[in-house]
């Protein structure tokens, strides 16, 4: 099997199983608005061009029909590479961080990642983004590894960030009604088209990410290095 055929198959499956466990949980309420507007530091990806516009107008529509939840809207949205402990600028993590990304982003271009619909996990809700090549789970692995040897604990912050990706759409603060799982699961197969990433961002923000409280401590484009 060729191997973007058999990434699409292992990342969908997960994402199916995530999918599964979250709709056979007793709740699906994740953190209180208080708890998503602690700060953290986190590596991401934005997606670029009119794709942006349009996911914003998917979820405006998704949270029109079904209020009382968190939605994200255009300016929010980004795919999590790997949360991190807290980076100070010119940190001696800071400083690792840049040295493991520059060894390692030297082998990517920049990113087209499918987007093939709906789904959940834990309580959020989100976009599903294929890693058609399987680049950016290396990635995050390497990156792990590299931090990890020098002391810094990230294994379990990068978790799931290892084996798929995914934008977020939403975060439930509420017990979802039967119509709004009923609209992710009818979506959980649209294509929502290819989003384009042309580089990666270290950031201070909460898990809101709100351009008011994100700051960028470093970006780093993919150009650069290829």
């Amino acid at each position: 099997m060729h191997i973007i055929d058999t990434c699409f198959a292992a990342q969908s499956k997960l994402f199916e199983k995530l999918l599964s466990e979250a709709l056979q949980s007793p709740s699906l309420v994740g953190p209180s608005l208080e708890e998503l507007e602690r700060p953290c530091s986190t590596l991401i990806m934005r997606p670029e061009g009119n794709l942006v516009q349009a996911l914003g107008l998917r979820i405006a529509e998704m949270a029109d029909l079904f209020p009382g939840q968190v939605y994200y809207g255009a300016p929010n949205l980004h795919m999590t590479i790997s949360a991190l402990p807290d980076v100070v600028p010119g940190s001696i993590l800071h400083r690792h961080l840049r040295r493991s990304l520059a060894s390692h982003v030297g082998a990517l271009r920049t990113f087209r990642m499918p987007l093939v619909g709906f789904g959940i996990i834990g309580s959020a809700v989100i976009i599903k983004a294929i890693d058609s090549e399987g680049q950016l789970g290396r990635l995050v692995r390497c990156l792990v590894a590299d931090l990890e040897e020098e002391g810094f604990a990230v294994a379990d912050l990068a978790n799931l960030h290892t084996k798929i990706f995914w934008i977020t759409a939403a975060r439930l603060t509420e017990e979802p009604s039967p119509g709004l799982i009923d609209y992710i699961c009818s979506q959980q197969n649209e294509d929502f088209g290819v989003a384009d990433f042309g580089a990666m961002e270290l950031v201070s923000t909460n898990s809101l990410f709100g351009p008011e409280v994100t700051r960028v401590i470093e970006k780093f484009s993919l150009a650069d290095f290829s």
